[in-house]
């Protein structure tokens, strides 16, 4: 649960690293460790996702950035409507399961060989760039069989 000096304590901590761009690789961390999340990390949503200067990474492969940048993004199933419908704005923060029905989720080939094998089940995404075709995210994973965010 996040109370309010934790609450005070992301939102200063968020600032500091938006404000000082060396200060993300801690962010990153401690936004992990605060949702109870494996890995977290920033990227821009799409083809390429790699080579992006907005890719920031903490406790993932970066070969899971290439895979995605390459090939799997073509099958992200929250990316999608996450943009599509707008849901993008700045500031704004939602979760998968928000974006996609569960059952639709388990099936799909973006959770059984995308996700799955670097142990992700759950995400929560918060915008950095605003309403852009391509946006840059802020991502916490929470790991297979995890309870959601």
């Amino acid at each position: 649960m996040i109370n309010d000096e934790i609450y005070h304590d992301l939102i200063a901590t968020l600032y500091r690293a938006a404000t000082h761009p060396e200060l993300w690789p801690d962010t990153l961390e401690r936004l992990a460790a605060l949702w109870k999340g494996h890995a977290a990390f920033t990227m821009t949503v799409g083809s390429g996702a790699h080579q992006s200067e907005d890719l920031l990474i903490y406790n993932l492969p970066v070969e899971s950035f290439v895979l995605y940048g390459d090939y799997y993004y073509q099958h992200d199933l929250w990316s999608p409507p996450w943009i599509q419908n707008g849901m993008h704005e700045l500031g704004k923060v939602y979760s998968g399961e928000q974006l996609i029905k569960r059952s639709a989720f388990l099936k799909s080939i973006w959770f059984n060989d995308f996700l799955k094998p670097f142990d992700i089940e759950h995400s929560l995404f918060a915008s950095l760039s605003g309403l852009s075709p391509k946006p840059s995210i802020l991502v916490c994973n929470g790991q297979v069989k995890q309870d959601t965010f």
